[in-house]
């Protein structure tokens, strides 16, 4: 559990700074295979030099995965306004799609859930807006999510067009609303994610 937990925390501090460049800005030298490579060379062949049952590499993926929704997910809490506008989400799309891609074929699992809180927020920037004005496709479309996060990456939406975009308008009225009900139920809510909270 104490080597387990030194290469988690290893694997985090390594690519902590990798994050946000790679999948959140646009086009830079930093790309997904920054982060892949990391995962390849410091981690799978560490894993495989030491024969580790394969269940257990396995489980580390996934928490580091979790670990990179969180860190992303985070940013996007505190930073929106820089990442949320159409050409930047389908961008995000097309990085998430490329560690599926890695994590499915480098070592056969679905990293679907773990990056869950990062898919659902990229469909919200590249969906037409108008689907939010109700309250269960909502829920469907984003059932990790709460409204207030939903609520954060729609105030923090750049629409192509200048000048107001009645539908939009509309639709943050909407979700301030059911955020608020949220709030009342739920005084606190949670807007950032724990990145910790995987470590054994």
């Amino acid at each position: 559990h104490h080597i387990y937990n030194y290469m988690l925390i290893n694997a985090y501090s390594t690519l902590r700074s990798l994050l946000v460049p790679a999948l959140l800005w646009p086009p830079t030298n930093y790309k997904p295979r920054s982060i892949t490579n990391v995962l390849t060379e410091t981690c799978l062949q560490l894993f495989r030099e030491h024969y580790l049952y394969e269940s257990i590499v396995k489980q580390f993926l996934h928490q580091v995965f979790k670990f990179v929704n969180c860190v992303l997910f985070n940013e996007l809490m505190d930073n929106g306004e820089k990442y949320c506008t159409h050409p930047q989400g389908f961008d995000l799309k097309l990085k998430i799609s490329n560690l599926q891609g890695w994590a499915s074929k480098a070592i056969r699992i679905d990293i679907t859930d773990d990056l869950a809180h990062m898919i659902q927020a990229a469909n919200i920037i590249i969906m037409d807006k108008s689907v939010f004005a109700d309250k269960e496709t909502v829920q469907s479309i984003c059932p990790n999510l709460n409204f207030s996060q939903i609520e954060v990456i729609l105030e923090s939406f750049t629409p192509e067009k200048p000048g107001p975009d009645p539908v939009l308008e509309q639709v943050r009225k909407i979700i301030h609303e059911l955020a608020e009900l949220e709030a009342k139920q739920n005084p606190l809510p949670i807007l950032r994610l724990n990145e910790m909270q995987n470590v054994i």
